[in-house]
């Protein structure tokens, strides 16, 4: 009877101690659990937070350009007559007397807020002088570039100073329809 009763208490230990094994295994599958949710939770939150900061930047972005979009939508809005004023002023400014020579638009397209128009402006005086007109006609502050220079040197029968001219083959953008 103590065979028997030592079998018994050998399988009830060995019942205990598997239970028990299987209760820490429990415990730690549950602890597992617990720390994958918090790292979830985690990552959830930072990515809650980076989304609420992106979108802090782009307002506080949006409020501080405020003005500069302001001047660069009243840019895009540039008639004919300022343009033509604007390079007027060129030759003012540099002390030379400008002709305005050929003025093409390109094709309409009555869909585009802006349309192209092409100019020929020439200007004669001292070597200095053109090349001045021709760097204040590559930076007037409308939207506009200039395609082509051309420097030559005007033959002089007298002796008077030397003159040069320039040609200058620019395009500009306005928001009149100059179409003919």
């Amino acid at each position: 009877m103590t065979k028997a009763r030592t079998s018994i208490v050998s399988w009830i230990t060995l019942l205990a101690a598997v239970s028990l094994w299987g209760a820490v295994g429990f415990f730690a599958w549950t602890l597992m659990g617990t720390f994958d949710a918090r790292a979830a939770a985690s990552v959830d939150t930072e990515a809650a937070d980076a989304r609420q900061a992106a979108n802090l930047r782009l307002h506080a972005t949006a409020r501080d350009t405020k003005d500069a979009r302001a001047a660069l939508e009243n840019i895009g809005t540039v008639g004919i007559v300022a343009v033509v004023d604007a390079i007027d002023a060129v030759g003012k400014d540099a002390g030379v007397k400008l002709t305005l020579g050929q003025s093409l638009s390109a094709a309409p397209d009555n869909k585009a807020p802006l349309h192209s128009v092409d100019f020929v402006v020439e200007a004669n005086g001292s070597f200095e002088t053109v090349v001045h007109v021709a760097k204040l006609l590559s930076l007037l502050p409308i939207p506009s570039a200039v395609d082509q220079f051309q420097f030559g040197q005007i033959p002089n029968t007298d002796k008077g100073p030397v003159l040069w001219r320039v040609v200058v083959h620019m395009h500009a953008l306005t928001s009149s329809d100059v179409s003919i």
